[in-house]
């Protein structure tokens, strides 16, 4: 069958299970069927994905033909399929556990309403990344707006989840303003709403019109994204949504808006001046650092997590703003490097913010809290759980051989080659940008120790994580998944490099995958140590066309994710046996738990998740800078100090100098205007005589 014809069946089926939410009575038959369609659709849309890349891209279908915007097109590309092909996998993974998870609001919450939205949200997400045309683009744009604000505010009995979500909407709105604004301005300087003529008439743009489409873009697609200072949606609307729905946010929508930023900002206008790559270096470099140290803070899993996906949208940034650095220096082969780098880790992040949301939700699921200190002692009852969130937490913490590490490790080798271009800003602006993520990174592990030592290690703190049990398996073969692709990505970049090159070199104008992926075998000079490592050994077995990821240069630096995977369990046996071998006999004696020099101990005196973080929050207080309460209870007869109530609260840069000022401006704005609204009939009457008059004499005029 022809991709088209793949595509068809999905539309069919997910419109299929979108419509018998009306039909079907139980909720539990609602699960099934509008998370069956869901997991058939997301099937069905890779095989098209995969048909259409084997047979070539072009136009398949002409959605409608308006006479004022032109025709509506799905015209996908190398780049538009690759993001194609990530949200039908994310889908797949969190419609697989979606089927246990719905369960437990069957008894509270319309979940027939909730199927029903969630296919179509589906429809947009697949439209928004095969769009041909800024109009068709836009469209899908706005209903993946609005769905994505449905479904966030869906347990709308809690007044703070509606809240989150009214936040959520009026900063996409906002910033879908801005993007119909720059969509505006490209079609009335280049005459085109497709995106074939907007990159063939981009030479003429003017350099004041395209800086502006520039600007808006950025500001539009980076309140989806999450950049500073327009995150401050990000932790109440993860925290609010349902796990699954936050996995959707951090793990589909935000990679689209990476796909929004690549085609409208690196795509169709072409050249760019070199302050382009700059803004977005240093703004990726601030959002990475502040992201991961505001995370660090939160004791909400959710919403640690939520500013954790702040973090990677600021690495995928200096992805993108070293790959127009070395574009605008002509250096393509570096840019393409940038570029696949870029790519690669938003792939890596939408996979394992996946794993971790779910695993979220797994905990969630399990004990009703989202608070870690109220949890732990969950790896006992929660086996799987733990270990699949381990897994998320170390390929988010970029440790080998997980497929963090690979892409990480790639940007900071990106960052390090600034000293081929010629000119000295850029090559200081790269080179701070790489000891901020150097920082980020090492930030990054200390977050994830928190996480998982203070939700899964110890003893449980409170009675629902003591009482808590396993997933079901339905839950468990949806974080599994995604684990096992983590590993896949972090040990075979080898397979994956190659196939990004053809979507990096449309951002980046050159290519760089037989650089990055030489033959390994096939140069035996080049990588002598390697192939004494057992490369001969393994010759034909390891996935062609070789081992190793080089950047641009095996002179410079070369790593074999490949050869970690069989290395770092050979270091582990190793130092086991030497430890056996002149360590000596041990004896092991148990003993009663005791604390304080009593043998007695109390699940309250564990570490806390402060204990992990307050270190930081000392050394970078002048950015934190906490508000801290304390209450003092005295005796009432004879004023003895009784108990402390210790409070803190850490407020965002952007919420203390722009949200709170912002929300003022807006109250204070609205308290003038009051006058407007008396409640007087004749008064109202009067304004409509009013306008009629001024579009009479506009018209006249």
């Amino acid at each position: 069958m022809t991709g088209q014809t793949w595509l068809l069946i999905m539309t069919a089926v997910s419109l299929l299970g979108a419509l018998l939410m009306a039909v079907v009575t139980g909720g539990r038959a609602a699960v099934v069927v509008s998370m069956g369609a869901a997991v058939l659709a997301s099937l069905f849309g890779l095989a098209g994905a995969v048909t259409l890349a084997l047979a070539g891209s072009g136009v398949f279908l002409a959605a409608a033909v308006l006479p004022p915007l032109g025709t509506l097109l799905l015209r996908p590309d190398g780049l538009s399929l690759l993001f194609f092909v990530l949200t039908m996998l994310i889908w797949l993974f969190i419609s697989i556990f979606s089927l246990d998870y719905l369960q437990k609001f069957i008894p509270r919450y319309n979940v027939r309403g909730f199927g029903a939205l969630y296919n179509i949200l589906f429809l947009a997400l697949a439209v928004t990344t095969l769009a041909g045309d800024l109009v068709t683009f836009l469209i899908a744009w706005e209903v993946m707006t609005a769905l994505s604000y449905l479904l966030i505010v869906f347990e709308h009995r809690n007044p703070e989840t509606t809240k989150a979500g009214f936040f959520m909407l009026v900063m996409s709105e906002t910033g879908s303003v801005l993007l119909i604004a720059a969509f505006i301005m490209l079609r009335i300087h280049t005459g085109h709403f497709d995106f074939a003529g907007i990159a063939a008439a981009a030479a003429s743009l003017p350099a004041a019109v395209k800086n502006a489409v520039f600007i808006l873009a950025l500001l539009g697609f980076g309140v989806k994204v999450g950049i500073v200072p327009l995150y401050g949606w990000f932790p109440p609307a993860y925290a609010a949504a349902p796990a699954n729905v936050a996995a959707v946010l951090s793990g589909v929508t935000l990679s689209l808006g990476v796909y929004g930023l690549c085609r409208v900002i690196l795509d169709l206008p072409g050249a760019a001046p070199l302050w382009w790559g700059l803004v977005l270096l240093v703004l990726g470099a601030l959002t990475a650092i502040l992201g991961i140290l505001y995370a660090l803070m939160e004791q909400n899993l959710k919403r640690m997590l939520s500013l954790s996906s702040v973090e990677n949208t600021g690495l995928i940034l200096v992805g993108l703003g070293a790959a127009m650095v070395y574009r605008t220096g002509g250096l393509y082969v570096l840019a393409a490097l940038a570029a696949i780098t870029a790519l690669y880790h938003t792939i890596n992040h939408a996979v394992y913010k996946t794993l971790l949301f779910l695993g979220a939700g797994a905990v969630e699921f399990a004990t009703g809290r989202q608070d870690m200190d109220g949890l732990g002692g969950l790896s006992r009852t929660m086996p799987y759980t733990t270990l699949f969130f381990l897994v998320g937490s170390l390929s988010i913490a970029a440790l080998p051989p997980f497929n963090g590490f690979v892409s990480e490790w790639l940007t900071l080798q990106t960052l390090l080659l600034s000293f081929h271009l010629p000119d000295v800003l850029p090559r200081v602006v790269m080179a701070a940008a790489g000891v901020i993520l150097a920082l980020t990174a090492a930030l990054a592990i200390t977050c994830f120790v928190k996480a998982c030592g203070t939700t899964f290690l110890g003893r449980a703190r409170r009675p629902e994580a003591a009482r808590a049990r396993e997933a079901g398996p339905c839950m468990k073969l949806g974080m599994a998944l995604p684990a096992v692709a983590c590993l896949l990505l972090g040990v075979l970049p080898t397979l994956v490099i190659p196939r990004l090159n053809g979507p990096a070199s449309i951002l980046a104008g050159g290519t760089a995958a037989q650089q990055m992926v030489p033959a390994v075998f096939s140069q035996p000079e080049k990588f002598k140590d390697l192939v004494m490592l057992g490369g001969g050994f393994l010759r034909g077995i390891l996935p062609a066309p070789g081992a190793v990821v080089v950047p641009t240069d095996p002179g410079f630096s070369s790593i074999s994710p490949t050869y970690l995977l069989v290395a770092l369990p050979l270091m582990l046996l190793l130092g086991a046996a030497l430890a056996r071998i002149f360590g000596g006999r041990t004896v092991q004696e148990k003993g009663p738990v005791w604390a304080g020099g009593e043998e007695r101990f109390d699940p309250a005196q564990q570490y806390t998740g402060t204990a992990y973080s307050n270190p930081v929050l000392v050394l970078f207080g002048s950015i934190y800078r906490p508000r801290v309460d304390l209450v003092r209870h005295y005796h009432a007869q004879n004023n003895f100090r009784l108990a402390t109530g210790y409070q803190r609260q850490i407020y965002s840069p952007a919420e203390r100098y722009l949200y709170r000022p912002a929300v003022w401006l807006l109250y204070k704005g609205a308290g003038l205007l009051s006058w407007i609204q008396s409640g007087r009939v004749n008064q109202y009457v009067a304004y409509m005589l009013l306008l009629l008059a001024g579009a009479l004499i506009y018209a006249v005029w």
